[in-house]
């Protein structure tokens, strides 16, 4: 699997991690990026229904930035919806 503009720009931040321009640079590809959302089922029109990690530390949901590393985390198809990294934040 060939690297996305995600990958590039998370490890330019790795790299230099006193970077802050490289650190933003990075939040900057992850908010303009589509990003493919865990969901526990299909969604229903506008209405999803992500699937939350409770872990010791708090609730998460998980959002990838390939389809198929989606799918290799759920080992297998997943219900997702595509989200722009922008509006998962917001």
């Amino acid at each position: 699997m060939s690297e996305t503009p995600i990958d590039q720009a998370h490890a330019r931040m790795e790299a230099a991690p006193e970077n802050d321009a490289l650190r933003l640079s990075f939040f900057e590809r992850l908010a303009d990026g589509e990003l493919f959302l865990l969901l526990e089922s299909d969604a229903q029109g506008d209405v999803v229904d992500p699937r939350i990690f409770e872990t010791g530390e708090g609730r998460y949901v998980l959002a990838f930035d390939r389809e198929e590393r989606l799918t290799a985390f759920a080992e297998g198809p997943a219900p997702f919806a595509a989200i722009s990294g922008r509006a998962l934040s917001g």
